[in-house]
């Protein structure tokens, strides 16, 4: 066989192209008429090329399996890319099953494997399934890529962190997310004498099992740290509010009394343009938030802690989001003053317990004569307990010998705007006296630009 010198490659001249492999009759190269002849061989160099260096398959079309030359390649510090591709003039060509990347011996001991590949993707001369393309080595190149997916070392880490973060925990510590990893990896979890998972790698039982279980997860004073908890998602919280504030739907009624339908559903139209956030209306496949998320602007940005479910917190979500859940309580599910529904019925948009403009209502039956019972209860429904009794006293002072009995309209409305709602820590009061800057009033001789969102 015909060899090259150092650093030049031997190809073959064919009809259409020149390929790697010389079994015939080398010319060398820069000498005869300038015209290359077909079936001889030629030694080149790689910077010779315009294009980048294309390895073509060596051998027949119809053998089964070529292995082309080596070819060596001269890396440089930084970012390399090495492009291969299959002929352009002959579709079922053999093409690059497998790739195989050696370095010379070397000191060091770093390396790095191939990637899983199976599947040729060129195209079967016959029907029959039996060439390059068939399903077989299609299931064995999935299987293979989820399987190192599974077995990452990343993977535990990373399904730990997101699901803790699903739970309410925005900065779970070093410990608490090594232990949901160890319960992952071996496939067990223990609590006293209960054992929970299969004791095998990616149990979810395990790792869910570690997670609400664990002493940062059940223990009250956990949530005095100001690093715990996390800020609730805008739509579990008008969940939050329908589920248990038991909200009743009722189909919309014409002007004689009579049904608009028999059967009814209630929707909340375009929930992901008012609040941000809608039921199955995330705008990409990662969901609606980055877990590493830190707000640009207040305490947390100083403490780098991560915030995920704030990137949603712009004015005019908060603001929409405050709008409906005041409305839900005072008009039920409407359209009046900002409502998450359109207004399907029909009447005044009147806050006297009627709901005589909605299509839905909070259906809850509270003692209104007894404001202390009803803010403890919707403080276990809302805030899961978590309401401060400051805050509390103050909302039961605020409700108290309400009209047309409106005091559970009164405490839900202001329990709603409390920040124990918002989150899912406990909030603990600095002592310290909100600062009032100063306001200038004088003229302003300058033109400038103002924005008033009302």
């Amino acid at each position: 066989k015909v060899k090259c010198g150092t650093g030049l490659v031997c190809l073959v001249k064919t009809a259409t192209n020149f390929v790697p492999g010389c079994n015939g009759t080398l010319v060398s190269s820069g000498t005869g008429s300038g015209l290359a002849r077909e079936n001889w061989g030629y030694c080149a160099s790689v910077e010779d090329f315009v294009d980048v260096f294309t390895p073509y398959s060596t051998g027949s079309d119809t053998a089964s399996w070529h292995l082309s030359d080596k070819v060596l390649v001269n890396l440089v510090a930084g970012s390399n890319l090495i492009k291969l591709s299959m002929p352009g003039t002959n579709r079922y060509s053999a093409g690059i099953d497998y790739l195989r990347v050696e370095g010379l011996p070397l000191a060091s001991s770093a390396s790095f494997r191939n990637p899983p590949h199976f599947v040729n993707m060129a195209i079967d001369i016959d029907s029959d399934e039996l060439g390059e393309v068939n399903l077989r080595d299609v299931e064995h190149e999935t299987e293979a890529v989820l399987d190192y997916y599974f077995r990452h070392n990343n993977l535990a880490p990373f399904l730990c962190v997101r699901m803790m973060q699903r739970f309410g925990f925005s900065n779970p510590s070093k410990r608490f997310v090594k232990n949901c990893v160890d319960s992952f990896r071996s496939g067990s979890y223990s609590l006293g004498n209960h054992i929970f998972g299969n004791a095998e790698y990616g149990s979810l039982e395990a790792m869910v099992a570690a997670i609400v279980l664990d002493r940062e997860a059940t223990d009250p004073s956990a949530r005095v740290d100001p690093s715990a908890g996390s800020v609730r998602e805008p739509v579990l919280k008008v969940m939050n509010v329908l589920r248990s504030l038991e909200y009743k739907g009722t189909p919309p009624a014409l002007e004689d009394g009579s049904l608009l339908q028999s059967t009814y559903s209630t929707r909340m139209r375009n929930l992901q343009a008012k609040i941000g956030q809608g039921p199955h209306d995330f705008p990409s496949v990662f969901s609606w938030f980055e877990a590493s998320y830190v707000a640009d602007a207040g305490p947390t940005t100083a403490a780098r802690l991560a915030s995920p479910e704030a990137v949603m917190l712009t004015m005019p979500n908060v603001i929409n989001l405050l709008n409906g859940l005041l409305s839900l309580v005072k008009y039920g599910m409407s359209g009046c003053n900002g409502g998450f529904a359109e207004a399907y019925a029909y009447g005044a948009c009147v806050d006297d317990g009627s709901y005589s403009s909605s299509i839905g209502y909070l259906g809850i039956s509270l003692d209104e004569a007894n404001t202390t019972a009803i803010a403890q209860d919707l403080s276990l429904m809302l805030t899961g307990g978590r309401l401060s009794d400051e805050n509390r006293i103050m909302i039961e002072q605020a409700c108290e010998n309400q009209p047309n009995n409106s005091t559970s309209r009164c405490i839900m409305q202001l329990m709603m705007m409390t920040p124990e709602f918002h989150s899912t820590n406990s909030v603990t009061r600095s002592g310290e006296a909100r600062s009032i800057s100063d306001v200038n009033n004088a003229a302003v001789s300058e033109p400038y630009k103002a924005i008033v969102y009302l």
